[in-house]
């Protein structure tokens, strides 16, 4: 899951796509 990774790489901006992206996609089991 590249979104991740490149949310990790982005910081705090990263961070706020992550959260979107769970959310868009409804996985959120992964992440913690």
């Amino acid at each position: 899951q590249a979104i991740y990774v490149l949310g990790a790489l982005m910081g705090i901006s990263g961070i706020a796509i992550m959260v979107a992206y769970a959310l868009l996609t409804g996985e959120q089991d992964e992440t913690e």
